[in-house]
């Protein structure tokens, strides 16, 4: 694998499990509210901005622990990012485009999701860092 795909590679696991996460929690959001439309796309619409926020970060940390890079330019996409989700959540709430609680269900698959992709991932190789004595 070269080092390009790495981080990709790395990055699959955890997008697929908040994406099965919140496509099951839309699922039981919508067999729990016996087939209404608004508790399902609320929370579809929560699960959609957790994988468009985990795909942010992503971005962000590898952007900020790679190799040189501009810091105003990182703080500035924070800014952004954070400006673009709260406003963006605010305006969905307020304008009654989704309800709140089956957004959050859906933006619930975030953290679930990431927990599930770690616990399901395996254990990860050990380095053996111990100095053998000599005599």
């Amino acid at each position: 694998m070269t080092d390009s795909s790495e981080p990709r590679t790395a990055l699959t696991r955890p997008l697929s499990t908040v994406a099965a996460v919140g496509l099951a929690a839309s699922v039981v959001s919508a067999l729990w509210a016996r087939g209404a439309s608004t508790p399902f796309w609320g929370t579809a619409v929560g699960a959609v901005v957790a994988v468009v926020q985990l795909l942010a970060v992503a971005y962000w940390v590898r952007s900020a622990l790679g190799p040189g890079g501009n810091v105003l330019w990182r703080v500035l996409f924070s800014l952004l990012k954070l400006a673009v989700l709260f406003g963006g959540l605010g305006w969905l709430i307020l304008a009654k485009v989704v309800p709140a609680v089956p957004f959050l269900f859906g933006y619930a698959a975030l953290p679930l999701g990431i927990v599930v992709a770690q616990l399901t991932a395996g254990a990860a190789p050990t380095r053996n860092h111990s100095i053998e004595r000599t005599r």
